[in-house]
């Protein structure tokens, strides 16, 4: 890309809008670290945003990677689909430091690694599938009060893991241990995100003239549990496909003018918006969950239907009337520690996924009404 003269690179800028009329995408809106705001204008725009591994205490994923595309979308009513479907890797590296954590790969247990309490005792299947194994840890750590399990490596014997395995050899010694010799400390983490804003077969989402690839989007290839490597395809192909339909497809004309960037002036006012989701979600979680519907529970209650019939929590369906009496956004950095939003109004939008109220939505927008 650095060798393309008509791609210019530009590091540190933040996306906080998309530019948009009649459902029409014609740019977005970025800010720099000073602050600054700039409308970029564009024919056509790719969200290539990366998952919401951030959201979680423990995560493969870098802690910016925090779900913002997603909030974006969902304040401009773009589709959305499968929102919890979000695998969990059973063994990362437990540490205690910040950033993502260290994958160990399920490789190792094929090999005949055990997973063991703190007791040292075994207490599950190891070769199991990636959501029972899972599953079974976090119920350990919670049956033990612990805040990880610990993996056996021992049995592999020490040629096999300096061969095979050098690269988890050498992390956990940085870690402090040695897996030659001892258990190293594992704890489940978010993995990779399924869901995301729902594009067709040439990338597109709901909205004209915007595309998403990659784990921001969903395509469905992956189910409801990747198999390995199979990012490659959302990321490669999906690219390649919205590419091909940037170049070949059917062209959207963009009428809108000039934008008023001074909405945009306030940091804090226009980033809570995209992101006290993620942050109420964050400190929800304490740590990475399991639960199939962990991830719904910490969504604010506007964008989920009640516990149905089994116990689990369902995202809102196509034209559900949700209303909820939680407490009301206001551009604070104390609202963005509470789980839901006011709809004093009662009043719902209907789109293809989503359901909530049209009034907050407006109160939570840069251009503030009330709610």
């Amino acid at each position: 890309v650095k060798t393309k003269e008509n791609i210019e690179i530009c590091e540190y800028m933040t996306m906080v809008d998309l530019i948009e009329k009649d459902n029409v995408c014609g740019g977005i809106i970025i800010m720099d670290t000073e602050n600054n705001v700039y409308p970029v204008y564009a024919e056509h725009v790719v969200l290539a945003c990366g998952g919401l591994g951030g959201l979680y205490q423990n995560s493969t994923n870098f802690p910016h990677i925090s779900g913002d595309a997603l909030g974006i979308a969902l304040k401009h009513q773009i589709q959305l689909e499968h929102m919890d479907y979000i695998q969990i890797h059973p063994t990362t590296l437990y540490s205690q430091k910040p950033g993502r954590r260290f994958l160990i790969s399920e490789s190792v247990r094929g090999e005949g690694a055990l997973l063991l309490d703190k007791n040292g005792q075994r207490f599950t299947d190891e070769l199991q599938p990636r959501d029972k194994v899972s599953q079974a840890i976090f119920a350990q750590m919670e049956k033990e009060g612990s805040d990880c399990v610990w993996e056996d490596m021992r049995p592999l014997g020490k040629d096999v893991i300096l061969s095979h395995f050098p690269n988890i050899y050498q992390q956990c010694l940085e870690e402090g241990y040695d897996p030659c010799k001892e258990p190293v400390p594992v704890v489940p983490a978010q993995h990779y995100f399924m869901g995301g804003i729902k594009v067709d077969l040439g990338s597109r989402t709901s909205m004209k003239r915007l595309y998403a690839c990659g784990e921001t989007s969903c395509n469905g290839v992956h189910g409801k549990n990747r198999l390995a490597s199979n990012s490659l395809l959302e990321s490669l192909v999906f690219a390649r496909r919205a590419a091909d339909d940037i170049l070949f497809g059917t062209k959207t004309e963009f009428r809108c003018t000039q934008m008023d960037i001074r909405q945009y002036e306030d940091r804090e006012q226009i980033l809570s918006p995209n992101t006290n989701w993620a942050i109420s979600a964050k400190r929800r979680c304490r740590r990475s969950t399991v639960r199939a519907n962990g991830w719904i529970s910490a969504l604010p209650s506007a964008m989920r239907c009640p516990p149905n019939a089994c116990g689990a929590n369902t995202i809102s369906p196509a034209g559900a009337n949700v209303r909820n009496t939680a407490s009301r956004p206001v551009p604070t950095a104390a609202a963005r520690t509470r789980s839901a939003r006011d709809c004093s109004a009662g009043s719902a939008i209907r789109n293809p996924t989503w359901s909530t109220c049209a009034t907050c939505w407006r109160a939570s927008s840069p251009r503030r009404g009330s709610c």
